[in-house]
């Protein structure tokens, strides 16, 4: 078969694959899917509902983390004015943290366990502060007491912040109360130097650490963003040609966000930044020439933050790469009265919790999606046992009608849809290999543990095309990553939500 024959016949059937996965949507949408896309037609810029989390007693409250399951922390003020940690489920509602009157307790993140990262100290000696991990689950705590700061917590219960150490502050990544690593200066690993500051703020499931160095070994000072891990030491990730930059957020794709200075130092024009190995710092821009923060970053590649500096004014934005920079002001009911101020944190689910205001008062709140797949219902559905999943090979089930793939990817169980986001067709009788699952019919590779694309449009049942025949067969479609499902494990027992 010659390669002009081959092209030919790739064309007529991609568009025939077209044409049938345009026809069979109407089924794939669960039936609460369905409804808020009517909804949502309806009323076209209503793309988030709110959750008003409530207070502890007062009238104020401020959300800081969420994690997979919708567990959200934050702090709130109490019926004393004291400012008090909280954790909020939709079962239990708000409940205080750590109930010790003799303390003043700050919550930051929570991981998937129910770990929840703080700061606490007494209420006679506020300048003491002590890290502290809370389980939510068993109601115990870790306390650590020369920490300044826990900022925090992977999956792993490694915990990442700021200590005091040799007359500086130190980023710290804790592994246990016995076991705390400093983070090196850029380049090298070890204990930074004499005149350098550091501040490690969140860690993801790899055990990399991004934050901020601060140093004035030569004038002008200056602080740049950071991404440490232990193979390659702290990188600098640079500036947007100026003496300032802040990380603030990592994925589980080394993808980083923060934000960075287009001149002088930290008092300049500063904008939102996502980093990656490939492309570097990016602007994500702003609106109205204001200064734009980027928060956090969730495994799809959605950003959350904000634009302003005066918390009256102040706007929360999501950033993907489709759509760009969005007030969420725009994407939900104006009927409802709120106005989001800060977006904090963002789970891989898409919602994210921040904090807006809502009659005069600024209130912890939780945005929630109500168009696409992510808005459906989340049911913890049962997919497979460890027994039925071998290193190397694919292994296809459904969840909740929907067919799934799930492989064993080191010590890790990982799930990805069983539909290739090129046509629609289905991915399991594809090559796996290296935790990589290969289209069997037009060669897309994606990593099975996060959805990433790896490889676009690459072949035809298995034979190579030429470049101009690869965007031929692309029809148009950018690279795009296949829908994939966070797997947790109970017993022998695999689940994901669906």
């Amino acid at each position: 078969m010659n390669r002009q024959l081959v092209i030919y016949l790739s064309i007529a059937l991609s568009t025939v694959g077209a044409i049938l996965f345009a026809t069979s949507q109407a089924g794939f949408f669960s039936p609460n899917t369905q409804k808020a896309i009517q909804q949502t037609q309806q009323h076209p810029t209503i793309l988030y509902s709110i959750t008003d989390l409530g207070t502890l007693g007062d009238n104020e409250s401020f959300g800081t983390g969420i994690n997979d399951l919708g567990q959200v922390v934050g702090n709130s003020s109490t019926s004393n004015g004291e400012l008090h940690a909280f954790l909020w489920d939709k079962t239990n509602g708000m409940q205080q943290l750590y109930p010790d009157s003799s303390f003043q307790v700050n919550a930051m993140k929570i991981d998937n366990s129910g770990r929840v990262v703080c700061m606490r100290w007494k209420k006679q000696n506020p300048d003491r502060i002590e890290g502290m991990v809370w389980d939510s689950n068993n109601h115990t705590s870790i306390e650590y007491g020369k920490v300044l700061r826990f900022n925090d917590i992977n999956d792993a219960g490694q915990v990442v912040g700021q200590l005091h150490y040799l007359s500086q502050n130190r980023a710290l990544l804790w592994n246990s109360p016995d076991d705390i690593e400093y983070l090196g200066t850029p380049g090298k690993n070890g204990i930074p130097g004499k005149n350098a500051a550091s501040e490690a703020n969140r860690i993801n499931n790899a055990s990399q650490v991004v934050g901020v160095i601060s140093s004035c070994q030569k004038w002008p000072c200056g602080s740049h963003a950071f991404l440490w891990d232990r193979e390659n030491g702290m990188i600098d990730l640079g500036t947007f040609g100026s003496r300032y930059s802040n990380a603030y957020g990592i994925n589980d794709r080394e993808q980083v966000v923060g934000v960075s200075s287009i001149r002088g130092g930290y008092d300049g024009q500063l904008r939102a930044f996502l980093w990656d190995k490939t492309r570097g710092l990016q602007n994500l821009g702003t609106f109205d020439d204001k200064k734009s923060y980027a928060r956090d970053i969730n495994n799809a590649g959605q950003v959350v933050g904000y634009v302003g500096e005066d918390p009256v004014y102040r706007v929360a934005f999501i950033w993907d790469k489709t759509r760009g920079l969005q007030d969420l002001n725009q994407l939900i009911d104006p009927k409802t009265g709120w106005r989001p101020i800060r977006g904090e944190d963002i789970n891989e689910n898409g919602w994210i919790v921040g904090t807006g205001w809502f009659n005069g008062k600024r209130r912890a709140l939780l945005l929630t999606p109500v168009l696409g797949i992510e808005s459906s219902v989340m049911t913890k559905i049962k997919i497979a046992t460890t027994a039925d999943v071998s290193a190397d090979k694919i292994l296809k089930t459904s969840a909740n009608g929907q067919s799934v793939l799930v492989a064993k990817v080191g010590d890790r169980y990982c799930s990805v849809a069983n539909k290739c986001p090129h046509l629609g067709l289905p991915l399991a009788k594809g090559k796996f290999e290296n935790g990589v699952i290969t289209c069997p019919f037009h060669g897309s590779k994606f990593e099975v543990c996060t959805g990433k694309n790896v490889e676009w449009v690459d072949s035809f049942v298995g034979i190579p095309l030429p470049g101009a025949a690869k965007k031929i067969m692309a029809m148009g479609k950018a690279p795009t990553d296949v829908a994939s499902f966070m797997v947790t494990k109970e017993g022998e027992d695999l689940f994901i939500d669906a």
